[in-house]
């Protein structure tokens, strides 16, 4: 009985000779099958977050490697985005000169953030802030990491606060995030899942937290 993994090679000799080689490939195969164990807790890693996680080559716009969250939000499949070009494939014209000067910018910089709007496949639009990363592979070729979120709950907050004060907490109060105002150094501000995730009430996270009795 052989144990272990072994690579086979047969081959004629001579008329009725046949030559069968075995390679002990034993160690081969364990690093590879540590690799691939790697290389699938990393995707999966990756395809668990929500914000798009894309990796692209600045000089030629070839997609490296993107997550389940791009290919769901942009609506592409992943034949559609290994050949479509980065970034001129996914913004309008205004937002690929802000794109553009960003990829210039994270040479000198190695990390930029910026917002753009992402033109999904069915012709929506994402408002997006994504964080760009300059990496470069084991033969010092240099990619991009961009990591986007959507972030069109903040702007509709932001537009909110600015119509008015009421409408603002309106909308704050029933809003799935966290929201917190500091003015001058005080907290001015709190919303109800702020609330929930500290486990104090309004009266509670103002003076246990900050030690007043409510916002200023």
């Amino acid at each position: 009985k052989i144990e272990g993994a072994y690579e086979v090679h047969a081959f004629q000799s001579t008329p009725g000779t046949i030559v069968v080689m075995f390679s002990d490939i034993t160690l081969r195969k364990k690093i590879e099958e540590e690799l691939m164990t790697e290389k699938g807790f990393t995707a999966n890693a990756l395809d668990s977050l929500m914000d798009t996680f894309f990796v692209f080559d600045p000089v030629s716009g070839k997609a490296i490697r993107w997550n389940r969250a791009f290919k769901e939000i942009s609506g592409y499949s992943d034949e559609e985005i290994m050949t479509m070009k980065v970034p001129d494939s996914y913004y309008s014209k205004e937002d690929l000169k802000i794109a553009r000067e960003a990829v210039t910018r994270v040479f000198d910089q190695k990390n930029v953030t910026v917002e753009l709007s992402l033109i999904t496949k069915d012709g929506r639009t994402i408002p997006t802030e994504y964080t760009g990363s300059l990496i470069k592979d084991r033969d010092g070729t240099d990619y991009i990491i961009a990591v986007g979120r959507d972030i069109t709950e903040r702007i509709r907050i932001l537009n909110a606060l600015g119509e008015s004060e009421e409408k603002f907490r309106v909308i704050a109060e029933d809003s799935p995030n966290m929201i917190i105002i500091k003015q001058d150094e005080k907290i001015v501000y709190a919303n109800r899942k702020t609330e929930e995730i500290m486990g104090y009430s309004k009266e509670e996270f103002y003076s246990e937290c900050y030690g007043r009795t409510g916002p200023v």
